[in-house]
């Protein structure tokens, strides 16, 4: 027995290395500043993590301390770009130390962008502030950049500057970009189609030399202008410009809006040629926006009217020299489609009701899910507050107001017990629920770094992400925090969160609030106060009913 005994531990100590070297590629391959980054050791995927090693910092002007072994869970500090110092635990992999960027990415100030088919990961500077005074235009960014004009003859002809600013991207919300223009001159801004590369537009009155002030990396691009000899005025200017790239200018040149039933509307672009477009909400009132990049208007389309309990009017414009903006105002939330019918060359958004939105609020079925619990405390306050009681007494508030309105409400939990993500999203999926929504507190590892509020819906689904855009647009009413994002799971996690996930795939629209950042000292006051925790259960009710019946 001691020698069969002796075989088998001989096995396991030969076998085991065998095993680590045959685990599945997981690395990843970054870009910085619009550009593959090359490091001492591969970027890896780890579960829903993108971990990068510590010299991936310099990349985006943040520095690291210290140059000495590193253990796992060890904490290092961090300088990013703006100087303020924060601390990260460090992961060791294959003996690498590394850091988890998505964790950090909003203390280091940048966007992070994973593309899990590629397996490549972008990180990008963001585009905080534009002045300009008619002498000088200073654009800051949140770490170092480095710009460039785009030189073609066009731009001469037309008379615009176009600065282009590989790796870096607009704020979260579009709106948190300050331009500060003490001039006529108007200045549009864009991002290119492949996402990496921002870009300034300014139309000049005249011909003017300007030059590049800063040179190398930095925060603060600035380019510095100076009157030359005025251009001689040629007769003929085309009506609209050429699009300054190798890819051909898409032509939009008709509207059309068909209303299938009263709550059912297609509205149709047509375009001389397909092009990767975008979509953006906007609320109080809700609005579509329809983004079609290389596209300009061929002629002036008129706005067009609808008799329809979805939609209002819709407006067709040339948002800038490169892009063609189609605005949707919506009577109320909708749900939404948009493709390319390639046989009759126009893009096609079909705008529909939520799944689960027809008929009251009192006739649906609605799980609510109080984050966390039993031993999974969730986030720990300022003050020692954990997020599993906070997001139980706010639940249980909903739980009351929503009975009172005559809907079933189904609770994942009523008291400290512990439960798993399936367990949550299978709660909603044996009762049918109409509605799943399920109810955190944030948490950073920096205390007193981030306030706000976020709701999250998951992947692509367009209905998740109509109710999360309806508790969103209620809650940031009565919080008096921050408004910061409604955005996809997956912007978070390369497979999203588990609750979410697992609702969605079952056809249930779901979506997971964040009321505020518990580890913030003003959150967490608030958070914790009934009175606060009773404004946001009745916003939450009031949110729901957006979604289901149009107006809070």
């Amino acid at each position: 027995m001691h020698r069969v005994a002796a075989a088998l531990l001989l096995f396991v100590l030969i076998a085991l290395p065998i095993a680590s070297f045959a685990a599945p590629d997981n690395t990843v391959s970054l870009i910085a500043g619009g550009k593959s980054v090359f490091l001492s050791a591969s970027a890896r995927l780890v579960g829903e993590r993108v971990l990068v090693p510590l010299d991936a910092l310099s990349s985006i002007g943040a520095k690291y301390e210290g140059n000495g072994e590193k253990r796992e869970g060890q904490k290092i500090k961090i300088t990013p770009a703006n100087g303020e110092d924060f601390s990260c635990r460090i992961h060791l992999v294959d003996g690498v130390p590394m850091i988890a960027i998505g964790d950090i990415e909003e203390k280091l100030g940048i966007a992070t962008d994973f593309n899990d088919k590629t397996r490549v990961l972008s990180m990008r500077a963001i585009i905080r502030q534009i002045d300009f005074n008619g002498s000088e235009l200073k654009v800051n960014s949140s770490c170092p950049v480095t710009a460039k004009f785009l030189n073609t003859s066009w731009t001469k002809k037309a008379n615009k500057l176009i600065l282009e600013i590989p790796g870096a991207q607009y704020p979260a919300n579009k709106a948190d970009l300050k331009i500060n223009n003490s001039t006529a001159m108007p200045i549009n801004t864009g991002v290119q189609e492949d996402g990496e590369t921002f870009r300034v537009v300014l139309d000049l009155p005249s011909s003017m030399k300007f030059r590049l002030v800063s040179s190398g990396k930095s925060c603060d691009t600035v380019v510095s202008f100076s009157e030359s000899t005025p251009p001689v005025i040629k007769p003929e200017t085309p009506a609209t410009p050429t699009y300054p790239n190798t890819q051909p200018q898409i032509n939009v040149t008709a509207l059309n809006v068909t209303c299938e039933n009263p709550r059912k509307v297609v509205v149709s672009v047509s375009a001389s040629a397909n092009t990767t477009f975008s979509t953006s909400m906007s609320r109080h009132p809700f609005q579509l926006a329809l983004d079609l990049p290389r596209a300009v208007l061929s002629n002036k389309i008129e706005d067009v009217s609808v008799l329809n309990d979805l939609l209002e009017s819709v407006h067709i414009e040339q948002k800038d020299p490169f892009t063609v903006r189609v605005v949707m105002n919506l009577k109320r939330i909708a749900g939404f489609d948009v493709t390319w019918d390639p046989s009759g060359r126009k893009f096609v958004t079909t705008l529909d009701l939520p799944k689960g939105s027809n008929g009251l609020l009192s006739s649906k079925i609605i799980v609510i899910d109080p984050g966390h619990g039993g031993y999974q405390g969730g986030a720990k306050g300022f003050s020692g507050s954990l997020e599993k009681d906070c997001t139980l007494g706010m639940a249980l508030r909903v739980q009351k107001l929503l009975s009172q309105t005559g809907a079933c409400v189904i609770m994942t939990r009523t008291n400290d017990i512990d439960l798993t993500l399936k367990g949550r999203a299978d709660v909603a999926i044996r009762h049918s629920a109409d509605i799943f929504l399920s109810i955190h507190c944030n948490s950073c590892e920096r205390a007193n770094s981030i306030s706000g509020t976020e709701a999250y819906y998951h992947g692509q689904d367009q209905n998740g992400r109509a109710l999360a855009e309806c508790i969103y647009s209620e809650v940031t009413k009565v919080t008096g925090l921050p408004a910061r994002r409604v955005r996809p799971d997956t912007s978070r996690f390369q497979t999203g969160f588990g609750v979410l996930r697992g609702t969605s795939a079952a056809g249930i629209p779901a979506s997971l609030l964040e009321v505020g950042y518990i580890n913030h000292s003003v959150d967490e006051c608030k958070i914790m106060d009934p009175s606060f925790q009773e404004a946001i259960a009745k916003a939450i009710v009031k949110g729901l009913r957006l979604y289901v019946e149009g107006n809070p």
